[in-house]
């Protein structure tokens, strides 16, 4: 078999990545988010989810990085994390990440939970006080990050 078919026949998303990114800023994203960078573990848990061929080992390890940041705080993945699981089978994950990120300010995570609480989702009653109340925080979120 040439070179040319070998190549051809690996694709794995360290690789894609290396082509994406480059080796160098590969190598510093990962030795960052293997230092506890909670941002570095975000876009690197990203990075591997958008390159996914859907393996599963691909997915655990995407999954894990961002589970990784949102539990060092990063909102962003907080989002992320409870976005993927916000399908059947995986509510309980999608409530409780999409809470965290509400409770710490995120505007996205405010809207989840505001809908959440109006139409009932992930086993809540029906709240529309609660519902206003998440859809509020999401506008001040809004408008917090407007001044920036």
């Amino acid at each position: 078999m040439s070179l040319r078919g070998k190549v051809k026949g690996v694709w794995v998303v360290g690789f894609s990545l290396l082509l994406v990114l480059g080796c160098d800023e590969h190598s510093r994203l990962v030795r960052r988010a293997e230092n506890g960078d909670p941002v570095a573990m975000r876009e690197l848990g990203e990075r591997i989810w958008a390159n996914t061929s859907g393996r599963g080992d691909e997915v655990d390890e995407a999954l894990s990085w961002l589970l990784r940041a949102a539990q060092k705080g990063d909102v962003k993945a907080m989002y992320k994390y409870a976005l993927i699981h916000d399908a059947p089978g995986g509510e309980e994950k999608a409530l409780y990440w999409f809470r965290k990120g509400a409770e710490a300010g995120d505007r996205f995570c405010c809207v989840k939970m505001g809908e959440a609480y109006r139409i009932g989702k992930y086993g809540l009653p029906v709240d529309f006080q609660e519902s206003d109340r998440w859809f509020e925080a999401a506008e001040l979120a809004k408008r917090k990050t407007e001044r920036r």
